[in-house]
C-alpha cells in the first residue's frame, strides 16, 4: 500500500471512529447506522449555522480529488 493509500485509510478510520457507525444497532440514538443518516444531520447542522452546504461540498470534492 502506497503512502497516499495509507493516509486515505487513516482518514476513513478516523471518520468511522468519529461517527460511531454501527451496522446492527438501529435503536441506539447516539449511533449512526448509515452514512445517509450522517449526511442528513450535516444538512441540518449547516442550516442551523447558516453554512452553505453546496459550497462545502465543492471544497470537499476538490480536497477529495487531490487526496485520492
Amino acid at each position: 500500500m502506497n503512502r497516499k493509500a495509507k493516509l486515505n485509510k487513516l482518514r476513513a478510520e478516523k471518520i468511522e471512529k468519529l461517527l460511531g457507525l454501527e451496522e446492527t444497532d438501529f435503536n441506539n440514538k447516539n449511533k449512526y447506522v448509515r452514512v445517509a443518516d450522517v449526511l442528513c444531520d450535516v444538512r441540518h447542522f449547516c442550516d442551523l449555522k447558516k453554512i452553505n452546504l453546496v459550497d462545502e461540498q465543492v471544497l470537499a470534492d476538490i480536497y477529495y480529488e487531490q487526496e485520492r
